[in-house]
């Protein structure tokens, strides 16, 4: 189609129409996306715009339903969808409205089309208010209820009416409140002050909820403050009669902030607070924190003083409910709070079942409750003890919301002994029939969660059970049953153990029962007549026993795991990859969270299993293939914190109630405030131990050496999406990524970041970690973009599927003819090219294309296994390849495709290069020295003035002299990190953080959802997911901006300054990195002088060489610059300053020493080398370095005295000339050109001029 000019025939309008309307119907497909969004580029591109159909008076009709219409109707997917199509219908005159009254304002509120909102309000034909009749939403409960805060505060701006309530009677306060909106909040309260409009901030909704009742948690407790503020009821309950104290109570976390904000603001109003009303169901705030386990707000009330005699409906009072409580905060804490409120308490208080608290605390199996009501006069001559149901309400109220069941069921297990003893420890007398109503009870709901599997499948707490189950003889059965029909009684099956148990010489044999149909035997380790003892078993007991051995387990780690990852999954993935059923033995200890949503299993298998597990190396469980490694640790004693043993045989002292990190007691390593101090050093007395315990700082950990210097590269395809190159920005600084090889990227980026990009906006490389770029193309390329960076030319690579064989041909033919000659090499890239050769199904045309292409550059793939790279809407594929030259292979140290969330639908993948032997540091590398800003200048000074120099040769003492400073050092500084720790990028927030994750787990759950009948369900989450991560994204940024703005209003010269600066600045010199060239550089500008006889001067034995006096080592000394960079020894001039200033003496004896001997000691020779480039200059040519050369200050200090001295002796009479100006203190060239100049004057007013000429008689 051609531009289309002038009016539009209504058949071709028509035409348009319907094709609008099938491609937005198009769009909502997750086949025909495509096609669908294709078709509407295709329309605008054409020119075609929307004109209003005229009526007879000559008036546009807006009564017409357009594909606007029905793309929102439809609730298209793709949200790019809606922009465009307001580009065709831009004609904002009319606000076209369809049969249910949507028009096409509503569908940009909705949308978030910013510009489309606000030229619609400034053409004025539109009322900001305008309601849709089928709900009852006005514009500004569209954008609200959308999150589309730009638009929302827009229309408060343009007269949006913030009190009209929809069909739900929700107003905009409301939604702003539910969503947390806090500034936008702000915002409407300002606008609405400015033009005199109140806002009702006590509005309520159908079901009575007030903006307040709806910020319950300390997400929103900002807004909760601010509403508070404004004037809104604290006490204004909805339809169940609930209060937002009564919310805030009724939740179990989440509320530290906003409960003291809630109390706190209403303090300072003055507003009273109804802390005991009560709800429809005569709960007060009270009754609801008991429930819930909220201890916070339980003191919190207690101290404000809520009754605790009230009671709901059912006649409970506060007292009846603290058994609750009992396992989470001591109830002598709670009554002594209650005791200070000087109210009575009820403890004979009565429910409408006639309950006392004592029965509750008794059912609800808490000791320590029953011994305070006991001792605080609850009557025991008329207890009567509570009734099975009595037991059953109080234990589903108990683990209704505990997490940790199992765990909670064996503490009340031991409960239940305690309350018994208490009990008859007071003279109540027990029945049997209520000692097994107890037991009964928890065996059965013991037995239900360990869901009755044999023991060696159950987990550690099921074990834990089994053992504490032999301590409750109670509850153990008193006749077993090995199948149906057989029964045995206690006595005979004991009985014909113990004459089996005879005939195996075993020690500590452990007999364990399990539920009603098992019994265990275990034998200690080592015990090889097990199958023995289980023949004679079955034959004796029939199927009533196994018999087993304990086998020699190691331990392996399986990693890569995805986040979904389950251990049955692991378990049935061993199962098939070792052929054996190792499910049997619970072979998974543990799954613990790794990096970037990844999951590491810790599994416990036969010495043979494991053995044959690692030599295959890896696992397919679910969509990853996992690595399979050994799991190596260090033995450490949890009790004393000493290496070398554990806790069962330690000998040391109980450390288990320190602090990790200062060492004291009263608090965890958490919430520590204090300085680190490890308590091992401390106690062996080590001068250092300003470190937490256990930490790679403490001398007793061990050593982490270094790998070899490498460069990481990362791949990804960006699918043109701006939020995913947004976190590639802070991927590649949590990666430490060095090179990033990108196709299809947003935009290209501007300086100072080291981008390079083809012609075309396809591919680009980003190069980051300070590696210089040495060589570029001289012309850009469309479709790649190339680059030589640390000696290896890389290849950034993109073919868009829509090029044809002899296009793709052509693009690879320009690829080959760059790349010639050009070595080491990465080329990578999207090729769109399917093979079998890296994991496709079938192998296409380009496939072949392009394998023969990069043969002639002798290029190996890197690309192996078959996880995939790209994951689209109609499937998986591999397309992302990284091919290298045969000479690099060897250095490539690792090649993964990532499960890092990169928000596009291509995965990232990161391969490592190492350098190679060429290129290995010299021994004698730079060392970091330590951070100058950690000094402690007494222990400095302290261990300076406690040390002493021996005498002896001067090489000796100068090495002794610097061993002491640096001992100093050590004490008194930390040492300096060589690496800098990349820091996220400016808008990252643990927001983003966690909508990244959450992403990442939606996008794995939906692709193992494929091809299920609830497949609509988890991309449904994904898609959500994903647009609340890009909104995050740029909510961050847009706030960013406005706080920079705020910042440059408030100071001119602070933190925007300086960012604008340094974007002007020019970039920081860089040194060369390739070793050849830096041992070239070094060659020709420091040249070796062939060596020779050293030359000796005589000296009379009557010329005895002074000592080196205080005077002249202050004054050397002195001229030190303290901000100079050190010398290879690392140490920082103002500490050497100071070591002069508590320790001169040892610093004289050292330098007279060297004078009298005539050395210069060997270690103040050595120089740290840093070549500066000069601008301008070729980077492969030595002369196009500045060399500096850095010497230890100390020796700097000797060649200040020795220069002194000579200076001294030349500037006397009769030193040097009067003529010489070079390389002395106050005189320079200048001067010599002053001298020349003063003697022509002279020459030239002489008598010499008298009928001479100039030039016969100058002077030179």
């Amino acid at each position: 189609m051609s531009g289309i000019q002038g009016e539009v025939p209504l058949s071709i309008r028509e035409e348009f129409e319907h094709l609008l309307s099938e491609a937005a119907k198009k769009c909502n497909s997750d086949n025909d996306n495509y096609k669908g969004k294709q078709t509407i580029e295709l329309v605008i591109l054409s020119g075609y715009k929307d004109e209003p159909v005229i009526d007879q008076d000559g008036k546009p009709l807006s009564r017409r339903t357009t594909p606007l219409h029905r793309a929102a109707r439809d609730e298209c997917k793709d949200l790019k969808v809606i922009p465009s199509l307001f580009k065709i219908y831009d004609n904002f005159d009319v606000n076209y409205t369809d049969e249910l009254g949507l028009t096409h304002f509503h569908i940009a509120c909705q949308h978030g089309c910013y510009n489309v909102v606000k030229k619609f309000l400034e053409l004025g034909q539109v009322d900001p208010n305008l309601l849709v009749p089928e709900t009852g939403d006005s514009p500004l409960h569209l954008a609200l209820d959308n999150k589309r805060e730009e638009v929302a505060e827009l229309l408060l701006r343009r007269g949006g009416d913030p009190n009209l309530a929809n069909a739900a009677g929700s107003t905009a306060l409301h939604l702003i409140c539910s969503q947390g909106l806090v500034d936008l909040a702000k915002i409407l309260f300002e606008l609405n002050h400015e033009m005199n409009q109140p806002v009702q901030v006590d509005a309520r909704d159908k079901f009575g909820n007030t903006p307040l009742l709806l910020v319950v948690d300390d997400a929103h407790k900002n807004v909760a403050e601010l509403l508070l503020r404004r004037s809104s009821n604290p006490n204004l309950a909805n339809e169940e009669g609930l209060t937002p104290l009564h919310h805030i109570c009724q939740r179990s976390r989440f509320i530290d902030g906003i409960v003291n904000i809630f109390f706190r603001v209403n303090d300072e109003l003055n507003q009273q607070v109804h802390i005991d009303a009560p709800d429809k169901s005569g709960n007060t705030p009270l009754h609801l924190a008991l429930r819930s386990n909220n201890r916070i707000a339980v003191e919190l009330l207690l101290k404000r003083g809520a009754n605790p005699n009230l009671i709901d409906a059912e006649g409970l009072t506060s007292l009846h409910l603290i058994y609750l409580m009992g396992y989470y905060v001591s109830p002598k804490i709670l009554l002594e709070i209650w005791d200070e409120s000087n109210q009575p308490l009820e403890i004979e208080a009565r429910d409408k079942l006639g309950r006392t608290p004592l029965q509750s605390a008794v059912a609800g199996l808490q000791p320590e409750m029953v011994d305070v009501l006991l001792d605080r006069g609850a009557d025991l001559s008329n207890f009567v003890f509570p009734a099975q149901s009595h037991f059953e309400e109080c234990l589903v109220l108990l683990l209704t919301n505990e997490k940790y069941k199992l765990e909670l069921l064996l503490k009340l297990s031991f409960g239940a002994l305690a309350v018994i003893q208490q009990l008859e420890k007071r003279g109540y007398e027990l029945d049997r029939s209520d000692v097994l109503t107890i037991m009964t009870l928890l065996y059965e709901a013991l037995v239900l969660e360990c869901l009755v599997a044999p023991i060696h499948e159950q987990d550690g707490e099921s074990r834990r059970f089994h053992r504490w189950q032999t301590q409750l003889p109670c509850i153990r059965p008193q006749r077993w049953s090995s199948r149906r029909g057989a029964v045995f009684d206690d006595q005979t099956l004991w009985s014909s153990i113990d004459q089996l148990l005879t005939r195996y010489p075993t020690r500590h044999t452990a007999a364990h029962t399990h539920t009603h149909t098992h019994i265990m035997l275990q034998l200690k380790k080592g015990v090889e007549n097990a199958s023995d003892l289980g023949e004679e078993l079955g034959r004796v007991l029939g199927t009533a026993a196994t018999a087993s051995t304990l086998l020699h387990t190691s331990t392996i780690e399986i990693k890569d795991l995805d986040e979904c990852a389950t251990k049955e999954e692991v378990t049935a993935a061993l199962d098939a990859l070792l052929g054996v059923p190792v499910s049997k033995r619970d072979p998974v200890k543990s799954l613990r969270k790794a990096y970037a949503g990844t999951q590491v299993a810790v599994v416990a298998l036969p010495d043979d299993l494991a053995a044959t597990a690692l030599k295959l190396g890896h696992v397919r469980i679910g969509w990853v293939n996992c690595r399979i490694r050994a799991r190596e640790e260090a033995a450490r004693c949890y009790r004393c914190w000493s290496p070398g043993h554990v806790a069962a045989r330690c000998k040391g002292p109980d450390r288990t109630e320190l602090c990790y990190r200062c060492g004291q007691k009263g608090h965890q390593a958490k919430d520590c405030k204090g300085q680190p101090s490890c308590v091992l050093c401390r106690e062996r007395g080590a001068d250092d131990h300003r470190h937490a315990t256990t930490s790679s700082s403490c001398p007793l950990a061990p050593e982490d050496h270094p790998g070899p210097p490498m460069m990481r590269i990362l791949q990804l395809n960006l699918n043109h999406c701006e939020a995913a190159q947004d976190l590639l920005c802070d991927t590649i600084s949590r990666l430490r990524i060095d090179v990033a090889i990108l196709c299809e990227q947003y935009k290209n980026l501007a300086p100072p970041n080291t981008w390079l990009a083809d012609a075309d906006g396809q591919a680009a490389i980003w190069v980051h970690g300070g590696i210089p770029v040495q060589e570029r193309p001289a012309r850009v390329h469309p479709y790649f973009a190339w680059a030589r960076i640390g000696g290896i030319f890389f290849f950034s690579v993109y073919a868009p599927p829509r090029l044809s064989e002899r296009e793709f041909s052509a693009l690879l033919a320009n690829i080959t003819e760059e790349a010639c000659g050009r070595r080491p090499l990465v080329i990578a890239g999207d090729f769109n090219a399917w093979s079998t050769e890296w994991g496709c199904r079938k192998t296409r045309p380009r496939a072949s294309i392009l394998l023969d292409s990069l043969a002639l550059l002798d290029a190996v793939l890197l690309s192996t296994g078959d996880v995939p790279t790209f994951n689209g809407r109609q499937g998986s594929s591999i397309v992302d390849l990284t091919f290298v030259c045969e000479t690099l292979t060897p250095r490539v140290l690792s090649w993964t495709v990532s499960g890092l969330y990169t928000h596009s639908d291509h995965q990232a993948i990161v391969f490592e290069i190492g350098d190679d032997g060429a290129s290995s540091r010299p021994s004698t590398r730079r060392s970091y020295g330590w951070n100058a800003r950690t000094l402690d200048v007494d222990r400095f000074s302290a261990v300076v003035s406690g040390a002493s120099v021996a005498p002896g040769t001067a090489e000796d003492m100068a090495s002794s002299l610097m061993s002491v400073i640096t001992g100093a050092c050590d004490a008194s500084m930390t040492k300096a990190n060589p690496r800098r720790r990349r820091e996220p990028v400016y808008w990252w927030t643990p927001e983003i953080a966690d909508l990244r994750r959450s992403c990442l787990r939606a996008r794995r759950l939906f692709q193992r959802s494929r091809g299920q009948h609830d497949e609509e369900t988890p991309q449904r989450e994904l898609r959500l997911s994903r647009r609340l991560l890009r909104v995050a994204i740029k909510t961050s940024k847009r706030r960013c901006w406005r706080q920079l703005c705020d910042e440059v209003n408030n100071d001119v010269w602070g933190k925007p300054y300086r960012i604008a600066m340094s974007r002007l600045g020019c970039p920081q010199a860089k040194q060369p990195s390739s070793p050849l060239l830096v041992r070239g550089a070094v060659a020709a500008l420091f040249p070796r002088v062939p060596s020779g006889p050293a030359l000796r001067l005589p000296r009379r034995a009557e010329e005895p060489i002074p000592a080196v006096t205080l005077e002249e080592l202050k004054g050397a000394q002195s001229r030190i610059k303290e901000r100079s960079a050190p010398g290879p020894d690392g140490i920082p001039n103002s500490e050497l300053k100071i070591a002069v200033a508590a320790r001169p003496d040892i610093f004289l004896r050292v330098y007279t020493t060297c004078l009298e001997t005539g050395v210069f000691p060997s270690s103040w020779k050595r120089q740290r080398l840093v070549l500066l480039p000069k601008p301008g200059k070729p980077p492969d040519e030595p002369s196009s370095y500045r060399p500096l050369c850095m010497l230890d200050t100390a020796g700097k200090i000797l060649e200040r005295i020795i220069c002194d001295r000579l200076e001294a002796f030349t500037e006397r009479p009769g030193g040097l000339s009067e003529r010489q100006y070079g390389f002395r203190k106050g005189r320079s060239t200048i001067d010599a050109i002053d001298d020349v100049i003063s003697t022509a004057r002279e020459a030239i007013a002489g008598k010499r001029w008298y009928r001479g000429t100039k030039k016969s008689t100058a002077p030179w």
